[in-house]
């Protein structure tokens, strides 16, 4: 059969015999014939004759990505029906994996409708990842960004990403934006150039009493446990800076291959909710990725003691203000602490359990220096006794006092002590320490239940009851009902099942019954304690309720005290108690009294 192979211009010249002959090319791999139509020539050769233009048209065949980069409105990963896509962006074949587009690495840019076609350079394995612009975040594919593709050298595979919009905002108290036009700071989201370690993207103005809600919004972390990135990182404040002293901040940087940009910070020295211009610490200050030393002074006048804040944007714009948008970067706020140059003393609460001894108060664990640094005690209670006569010693050190109640009392006991710098300043604050009473044995505590005629009860009177040193605590004993009542000990000791006697109210002056129960603990011999349990009818009928009475415990600003919170030895509380006829309709009006006992 004759064969011949075409030059490197693809001309070819085949010797062929006399008659009608089939002219077919042998398919190269990676291309794919286009002509002629039939795949072959069917052509008739006379003797002498050179018959032209036998040709043959092939295409080049190559593997392919394509897909679509849109709008992930709303974050969940999923293209779903009317999210657009996004114009104008990059998408390339990350050669050596470097997560970042190089010279020569393949790519291309999505069209108007956010697609795109990318040769690949034959067979292989490939990770193609998307140039993620400022103002984004990647939320498909997730992982390190990138889909990792194999292919034999001629299909096409479709690989979308997804992207949704994310801003970095500020988040000081919303005073500070709520009468400007500018909008609150925010920074298009752009990975890699940031301040601390990580910038998160939230969905709008993150403002907080405390400037923390930025710290407790934004991106999940991805670990699984729902922890959101905590941004705010980049600053480190040291202490409380002092009015008329030298101050500084640590700043941390992270511009990965991104030039480097610019610092601006302001404290509101005056507290009026406005950063002046006069109120900037640093300004156009160009920072490469590392940590640096910003330094200034807190100017004597105009300066506010107390909580303020501070607020730090970095970004690639000079003079940016410390309000409005900024395309790329991060802006992080913090409260900061103010103080006069002196050491200052902070009241303090403790409890400690009664003939307890030398029990340690760390006081100065909210307590503030001078700028010298140094806050010792150097006096504490009258003569080293407190107001109900413990007893307070200071530390070696001078950095804790310890407290030992006068033998067997309880209650609230109060000492002051006194605080230097060493620079010959001094204050003074006061220690409220509450003397929980230390209960040798147990005690059974009074009980009261409502329970619905014909019932039976389990009636839980453990449940107030005090264990002592020597627990656990059981019931052992009962006495007689007051109105005929049944009463039997149940699950071991741990409760007590009741029954109201028959016909309970009909027959039964205020529809009362009452026993006693024992309990015992773990000592040998065990150690006794009784209470007694009052029983009041529940009516069927809600119709028979004469009155209402409601009781809510507050402190003493009046906040409610919700279920479970205790209510300690020597605290101050108050019972509000409303008491509301229910009689309907009131046929007499006239002056009447409800009664009750309050057991605590």
């Amino acid at each position: 059969m004759p064969k011949t192979t075409t030059a490197s211009d693809g001309t070819y010249s085949l010797a062929v015999g006399t008659g009608t002959v089939t002219i077919a090319q042998v398919d190269e791999t990676g291309y794919r014939q286009t002509a002629p139509a039939s795949g072959e020539h069917l052509i008739t050769v006379s003797a002498n004759q050179s018959v032209t233009n036998i040709n043959f048209g092939n295409q080049a065949i190559v593997a392919q990505a394509v897909g679509t980069k849109w709008l992930d409105t709303d974050g969940d990963g999923v293209k779903d029906a009317g999210e657009p896509g996004i114009a104008g962006v990059w998408i390339y074949v990350d050669l050596d994996q470097d997560g970042r587009i190089d010279t020569g690495e393949p790519a291309t840019v999505t069209n108007q409708f956010g697609q795109y076609t990318l040769a690949l350079p034959g067979a292989g394995t490939y990770q193609l990842r998307e140039v993620l612009g400022p103002g984004y975040v990647q939320t498909f594919p997730g992982g390190n960004g990138a889909h990792t593709v194999t292919v034999t050298g001629t299909e096409t595979v479709g690989r979308d990403f997804g992207n949704m919009p994310a801003f970095d905002y500020g988040d000081a108290p919303v005073d500070y934006v709520a009468l400007t036009l500018a909008g609150e700071a925010r920074h298009g989201v752009l990975q890699g150039f940031h301040l601390g370690a990580a910038v998160d993207g939230e969905s709008g103005p993150q403002s907080s009493n405390d400037a923390l809600g930025d710290d407790n919004a934004g991106q999940d972390d991805g670990t699984g446990t729902n922890t959101i990135i905590d941004d705010e990182d980049g600053v480190i404040i040291p202490g409380p800076f002092y009015i008329g002293k030298s101050g500084s901040v640590t700043v941390n940087v992270e511009t990965g291959s991104i030039a480097p940009g610019m610092l601006q910070g302001w404290i509101d020295y005056n507290r009026d909710g406005v950063w002046s211009d006069n109120e900037q610490i640093v300004k156009n200050r160009t920072l490469g990725t590392g940590s640096h030393v910003v330094t200034f002074t807190v100017p004597t006048t105009n300066t506010v003691v107390g909580n303020t804040f501070a607020r730090f944007r970095y970004s690639h714009i000079a003079g940016l203000g410390p309000l409005g948008s900024a395309p790329t970067g991060e802006v992080e706020d913090y409260q900061v602490l103010l103080l006069e140059d002196r050491p200052n003393a902070n009241d303090d609460t403790d409890s400690v359990l009664q003939d307890s001894v030398a029990n340690p108060i760390p006081v100065l664990a909210n307590d503030f220096s001078s700028s010298t640094g140094i806050l010792n005690i150097t006096a504490a209670g009258n003569n080293g006794q407190s107001a109900n006569l413990g007893v307070v010693t200071i530390s070696a050190n001078k950095q804790t006092i310890f407290y030992s109640p006068r033998p067997g009392f309880f209650g609230t006991d109060t000492f002051t002590y006194t605080v230097t710098d060493g620079a010959n300043h001094f204050d003074t604050a006061t220690v409220t320490v509450t003397v929980l009473p230390n209960f040798e044995n147990p005690v059974a505590v009074d009980d009261s239940f409502s329970v619905t005629e014909g019932s039976s009860n389990r009636l839980d009177v453990l449940a107030n009851d005090i264990q002592g040193r020597t627990p656990p605590i059981n019931i052992v004993s009962f006495g007689p009902t007051l109105n005929g009542g049944t009463v039997q000990i149940i699950e071991g000791g741990a409760a007590i099942q009741y029954t109201p006697p028959v016909n309970f109210g009909a027959n039964v002056a205020g529809d009362i019954d009452q026993f006693t129960y024992t309990i015992a603990d773990n000592d040998v011999p065990p150690n006794l304690s009784t209470a007694t349990v009052t029983i009041s009818r529940n009516p069927v009928d809600q119709t028979e309720k004469k009155v209402a009475i409601v009781l809510q415990p507050t402190d003493l600003n009046g906040r409610p005290l919700g279920a479970g919170e205790q209510i300690q030895v020597g605290q101050q509380f108050q019972v509000q108690v409303l008491v509301d006829d229910l009689r309907s309709p009131l046929l007499s009006l006239g002056v009447e009294s409800a009664y009750l006992d309050l057991l605590y």
